[in-house]
């Protein structure tokens, strides 16, 4: 019997436990965690050898990471990635930049807050040193 190369194996994976739209990263993690599972039952089941088991196992693990496209999504990934590290699903060298691109998006994604100013405005505080003249009348 051929045996398929382990990104294919991952995909089956992620056919078997699709993302859900409610992802929250305790979600993400067992989704990570099942398809971890299942690729080391199907290991199992075809006989492979340790190592490659461990590789099915890291592979599916990694496949199911989901995309950063959001804040949550983002921190559902930061969940997954701290867990891989936890479990040894993903080698250290690789978590960190694994992290890293994940504090680069959550930078990106940063909610504008409200009141702030637009690139290059002059600060409220700068204005008021300015000495500008006050109406006549107008409290101190």
């Amino acid at each position: 019997m051929k045996r398929k190369p382990v990104q294919w194996k991952a995909l089956d994976a992620i056919k078997e436990h699709p993302i859900p739209p409610e992802a929250t990263p305790e979600l993400t993690v067992k989704r990570c965690l099942l398809a971890m599972a299942a690729e080391a039952d199907r290991a199992d089941a075809d006989g492979v050898g340790a190592k490659e088991r461990a590789d099915l196992m890291r592979a599916a693990y990694k496949a199911q990471l989901p995309a950063m496209a959001d804040r949550e999504s983002i921190r559902a990934f930061i969940a997954c990635v701290a867990h891989g590290i936890a479990i040894s699903a993903l080698e250290a060298q690789q978590a960190s930049k694994m992290l890293y691109a994940a504090q680069v998006a959550m930078s990106l994604n940063k909610e504008e807050k409200p009141n702030s100013r637009p690139r290059g405005a002059p600060r409220r505080a700068a204005a008021k040193k300015t000495g500008a003249a006050k109406p006549k009348g107008s409290p101190k």
